[in-house]
């Protein structure tokens, strides 16, 4: 089968580092290949874009989103993946910060005969620990 996809992608973050947006770009490539599978010679590179935010609402909490957008179509058998959202409270700590929010992914079943859209939710926690100073 496929062997090797590679994820390429550029950043740019613009603001502090408790209040800030960052937007990118990216493509996943197909790399080397299994020759004997002939259908994955014709995947295309899949573009997306990204959209992060960083928000401090108070000294001990902080809104945190990260999304990105797939504008083309996936070739993928069972969906076309149009985006993943995602938006968390962060608790912060001195040393460490949890992260409670919901993770949702919007996609176009190509198969499902009302051609229409889904989004499926997901609760998510996270943990973050600083290492080293401050």
């Amino acid at each position: 089968g496929l062997r090797d996809v590679w994820t390429l992608q550029a950043l740019a973050t613009v603001g502090s580092s408790q209040h800030n947006v960052t937007v990118g770009y990216g493509s996943r490539v197909p790399g080397r290949q299994d020759r004997r599978y002939s259908f994955y010679r014709t995947i295309p590179n899949q573009s997306f874009l990204t959209l992060g935010i960083m928000q401090k609402l108070s000294p001990g909490l902080t809104f945190v989103s990260d999304n990105t957008l797939y504008p083309g179509r996936s070739y993928f058998f069972y969906s076309d993946q149009r985006a993943s959202v995602s938006a968390a409270l962060r608790i912060d700590r001195r040393r460490h910060a949890f992260d409670l929010g919901v993770y949702s992914l919007i996609y176009e079943g190509p198969y499902r005969w009302d051609r229409g859209r889904s989004v499926r939710f997901f609760p998510c926690v996270g943990y973050n620990l600083l290492i080293g100073r401050d």
